[in-house]
């Protein structure tokens, strides 16, 4: 699967324009979230976190590891809105999940400077030339490892089951940036 893509180093520049018609959006809710995505979605709905599941986010748990994702409608994301046109538009565009924040590149390993070029989206060798946006991929890989860091610690350490664990960790970064609406969890464009 990962031969599909290609391998692009931090630095690297690569041509992309988003031709709005939503390849990265279809093809099955495979979006994995942190807590920190379900807080700005929540926040930006206007709504508390426990709301977003099951309507809006599945959770999956796998032996002691619980994975949050996004749902799907009809193989499309949740948040998918179709134009007349033809194009379609996200309804928590400013707030969207750090994965599809960085699409079409893909994330490697934390560490690592390599990061992965879907060439199937559309807009791939069109546009501009980016360079592969290094302070996003440290932000998500930051955020990442606070999302595992503390779920694992509340199932290994405190004997927690994995859907309390990921509920209290939730709980506690909804509280954390309560106040902030939105500021404490400010992403990279």
């Amino acid at each position: 699967m990962i031969d599909r893509y290609i391998k692009l180093r931090y630095g690297s520049k690569f041509k992309f324009k988003c031709t709005r018609q939503g390849y990265c959006c279809k093809g099955g809710p495979n979006v994995s979230l942190t807590i920190f995505d379900v807080v700005r979605i929540a926040k930006y709905l206007g709504k508390h976190w426990s709301e977003l599941i099951p309507t809006y986010i599945k959770v999956i748990i796998a032996d002691m590891v619980p994975f949050l994702s996004l749902r799907g409608i009809r193989d499309e994301c949740i948040f998918l809105r179709h134009n007349e046109d033809g194009t379609v538009w996200c309804e928590i565009y400013p707030v969207r999940p750090m994965r599809c924040r960085l699409y079409p590149l893909l994330p490697s390993a934390p560490g690592s400077d390599v990061v992965y070029l879907d060439p199937k989206c559309p807009g791939i060798g069109s546009g501009p030339e980016r360079e592969v946006p290094k302070e996003a991929f440290e932000k998500y890989y930051q955020e990442v490892r606070e999302h595992y860091k503390m779920i694992m610690e509340r199932v290994l350490d405190r004997g927690m089951e994995p859907r309390e664990a990921l509920e209290d960790a939730l709980e506690e970064v909804w509280e954390r940036y309560k106040e902030e609406d939105l500021r404490g969890l400010e992403l990279p464009p």
